[in-house]
């Protein structure tokens, strides 16, 4: 000690410059993870507002299917829809693969 101070050997203080830069290192790699993270939700956000889009433009063109049960759907050979989402009023919202029309169906109906 100096005048009552602790004095810092060069090793001991090559050994916390080594450790920040390790640090810092560390949250680049940290940051870059982030960014990327952050460019696949923006694209899945993109990605369901275009099929929220579609899927109102079918609902307002007259082109969706009310059914309340599958047995009064179109079926064809093919798979006619892709998948659905349960909404918040109950109904499931099909998406469209090879038909034309969203089906509507409403579980409460059936």
């Amino acid at each position: 000690t100096v005048n009552g101070q602790a004095m810092v050997t060069k090793k001991e203080l090559d050994k916390k410059l080594r450790e920040r830069d390790e640090t810092i290192a560390v949250l680049n790699e940290t940051i870059s993870s982030l960014k990327s993270t952050k460019e696949v939700l923006n694209e899945t956000i993109s990605t369901l507002q275009s099929q929220m889009q579609q899927l109102f433009r079918f609902t307002y063109t007259g082109r969706c299917v009310s059914s309340p049960d599958l047995t009064s759907l179109p079926v064809s050979a093919s798979f006619s829809w892709g998948g659905g989402v349960l909404a918040g009023n109950g109904r499931i919202y099909t998406m469209p693969w090879s038909s034309t029309v969203v089906a509507i169906i409403d579980p409460l109906s059936n």
